[in-house]
């Protein structure tokens, strides 16, 4: 198998990531009771955004859910069927410790419309010969209609879909540039706007626009800012997408490079492809599958 070598090592956080998360399907691998109380972010702030992994199965082992079927169903699929395999992580251990091995970056693109986000994405991932992932990840798509009755269990199982993506684009960063429409930015910033006005959304400095510490960031985040008048002409105005960009405009480690949707998908794809040359440079062709080209 041709493994391509390229300049993207892959860095600390991204291995404290891995290990945290490790760590924690491991020591709930035969109970899914986790005791920790909210991330301060969210218990503070009354937000149902969820910034660590444990907080996350925390909110499945409360007693009004726990013996939901629903849930335990989603919970064994997450434990059994989204993690990487013993021979998945041995290899992924050995080109970690191999010093001639570069990983390639993960790609994120959000936006405003997720027709546009998906079109994109796609184009993108196809000029790139990338990997192309979506939300929810396979493991946990046949429980995506499960909770729609239920606010707080559905943003909790959008939050254990970034885990279980995390672990997908491990498997594969060692071969494949990966391209993925939608990740925590995607879940974080829609309850952010839902909650705050312009006039009360905190300042950029507030913790709550931080990336949670224990999921693999970005390499890079374009954010398409589609005009409310492209798509809903005559539409009455839209007083929740000016919030949306807002809270996408000040998130922070990783923050997004924002684009104008206001142009056709190729060209805002190659808005994209621009970007990428001028900060990779002499490693831009690294990122590229040669062979799908």
């Amino acid at each position: 198998m041709n493994i391509f070598v390229t300049s993207f090592k892959i860095d600390a956080i991204s291995i404290e990531c891995l290990i945290t998360v490790f760590i924690i399907i491991i020591n709930n691998s035969y109970s899914y009771k986790v005791s920790f109380i909210p991330h301060e972010r969210m218990a503070q702030r009354s937000l149902i955004v969820y910034y660590t992994l444990r907080e996350t199965l925390n909110t499945f082992d409360t007693p009004k859910y726990v013996n939901d079927t629903r849930v335990k169903e989603m919970l064994h699929a997450f434990h059994h069927d989204c993690q990487l395999t013993p021979m998945e992580e041995r290899r992924l251990e050995e080109f970690e410790n191999d010093d001639n091995m570069r990983r390639k970056p993960l790609i994120v693109i959000e936006g405003t419309d997720r027709d546009t986000r998906r079109m994109v994405a796609k184009k993108l991932a196809y000029n790139l010969g990338a990997m192309l992932m979506s939300s929810p990840p396979t493991c946990l798509n046949p429980m995506r209609d499960y909770f729609t009755d239920n606010l707080v269990l559905r943003r909790a199982y959008f939050s254990l879909c970034m885990y279980a993506i995390a672990m997908n684009v491990t498997r594969n960063w060692y071969n494949h540039t990966v391209v993925l429409g939608g990740y925590w930015h995607d879940q974080a910033t829609f309850s952010i706007a839902k909650k705050y006005t312009l006039r009360s959304m905190p300042a950029s400095e507030s913790p709550i626009f931080e990336w949670p510490d224990d999921l693999i960031p970005p390499d890079v985040e374009f954010f398409i800012n589609v005009p409310q008048n492209k798509y809903e002409a005559g539409a009455a105005v839209n007083t929740f997408k000016p919030r949306l960009v807002e809270a996408y405009r000040r998130m922070k480690n990783p923050s997004v490079f924002e684009i104008s949707g206001n142009m056709y998908h190729d060209q805002i794809r190659f808005e994209m492809e621009i970007y990428l040359q001028k900060l990779y440079r002499d490693n831009y062709r690294y990122i590229i599958n040669t062979l799908n080209h």
